[in-house]
């Protein structure tokens, strides 16, 4: 799964989280969650 920024650069959900996972961890987690929750509404 890939998440696009400003510029159209595709950048990897899970490195986000491991970057944001450094500086704050809970802000990672709530990150991964929303993740997660479109992950399903764009399968199901």
């Amino acid at each position: 799964m890939k998440i696009f920024r400003g510029r159209g650069i595709p950048v990897p959900i899970s490195w986000v989280v491991v970057i944001v996972g450094l500086i704050h961890p809970g802000l990672a987690l709530i990150i991964a969650v929303l993740a997660l929750y479109e992950l399903e509404s764009l399968v199901g």
